[in-house]
């Protein structure tokens, strides 16, 4: 999902948003998969809902 064009399809937002619940329940970390899903809002700002959970990306992007 993260290669190419369809790296940008904001369909993938929702995967990439339960991806990142998974990596903040876990620990996990995963620096693409972040900046992909804050891109995505970037040019899809319909799609962006900053909600506790999911507000762990803009951290976890950051920390890199």
């Amino acid at each position: 999902m993260l290669h190419g064009i369809e790296r940008y399809n904001p369909n993938n937002c929702s995967a990439l948003e339960d991806y990142l619940e998974m990596q903040c329940s876990d620990h996990g970390y995963d620096l693409e998969a972040n900046l992909t899903l804050l891109k995505l809002y970037q040019f899809n700002p319909s799609k962006f809902s900053l909600d506790v959970s999911r507000s762990c990306a803009l951290i976890e992007a950051l920390q890199s």
